[in-house]
């Protein structure tokens, strides 16, 4: 091995065993309760848990990946620049947000009718809400489960479905919230077909956007292999001397990590002009209770 080979050996490696001894500074659970964590203790512990475990993995893959392209080619350029690739690829061609939101929607339509039956029945709205959390579908489930725990330790209504509104953050949501609201300060029959009325709506809005997000399938396919092509391309460069030999100086490494810094512009700004724009709330309290 060359001297400079054996120079970035030494320094990964030794920024790697610092990482990891201030990773074991950071203490177990069992120990927290014997020993109040210092200051450097508990942001390393935040450090390590507000970030996902896929994350990690994709970071450490993109190290690797950046270094050993660093000593096959030379160029510096590619330890930042592969790790932040991989990292930022799945994130701009991810359509995870818009099928969780769907789903979302999905289990507010089945709540909401499943609330109306129960209503049908002559059910009282406050033990219907109770008795609904057995139908919540796990995107709701929390959100409706205390619900049911806030009217159990006695909440006036109210309370508990502004409660109710602010947990699940949706204008949907807010829809229906509303509706409940109404039915508990006047109690009355018209709220099962006010209900079943939202859910329909609620219904054709899912399968409008399951439609939207199927149809932009393909685009999006074609969108990840232009990247990829694009991307397999700009990997290639270093191993051609004809094209890489303006970029090996270190105004060329600049020069090469612009172009990169464009082309992710590029694929940030196809992301902004596809995403769906969010709608703002209805039923918003800055001074509920907590």
């Amino acid at each position: 091995m060359t001297p400079a080979i054996l120079t970035a050996l030494g320094v990964v490696l030794g920024l790697g065993g610092i990482f990891a001894a201030l990773l074991t500074m950071v203490p177990s659970p069992e120990n927290t309760a014997t020993k109040a964590p210092g200051r450097l203790q508990i942001r390393l512990q935040r450090m390590r848990t507000g970030v996902s475990r896929r994350t990690r993995i994709l970071l450490l893959v993109g190290s690797v990946t950046g270094v050993v392209f660093w000593f096959a080619t030379g160029w510096v350029i590619f330890i930042v620049a592969i790790p932040l690739a991989i990292l930022g690829m799945p994130a701009i061609f991810s359509d995870q947000g818009e099928k969780t939101q769907t789903d979302k929607l999905e289990a507010i339509e089945t709540w909401t009718r499943s609330l109306s039956g129960l209503i049908v029945t002559g059910t009282p709205l406050e033990r219907a809400l109770t008795s609904s959390l057995s139908n919540a579908k796990p995107e709701i489930y929390r959100d409706v489960s205390r619900l049911v725990a806030r009217l159990e330790g006695r909440w006036p209504t109210m309370d508990a479905l502004q409660a109710f509104a602010d947990d699940l953050n949706d204008p949907t949501g807010d829809l229906v919230v509303m509706n409940l609201m109404l039915a508990a300060k006047q109690r009355g029959q018209g709220l099962v077909n006010a209900l079943n009325d939202l859910a329909q709506t609620v219904f054709e809005e899912v399968r409008v956007r399951r439609q939207v997000t199927s149809d932009r399938s393909k685009p999006r396919w074609n969108a990840r292999v232009v990247t990829g092509l694009t991307i397999g391309l700009l990997l290639a460069i270093p191993f051609m001397s004809a094209f890489s030999e303006p970029y090996k100086s270190p105004i060329g490494q600049i020069m090469f990590a612009g172009w990169l810094g464009i082309i992710a512009l590029i694929l940030v700004a196809m992301k902004q002009v596809v995403a769906a724009r969010p709608i703002p709330r209805m039923l918003v309290n800055t001074g509920r209770r907590s």
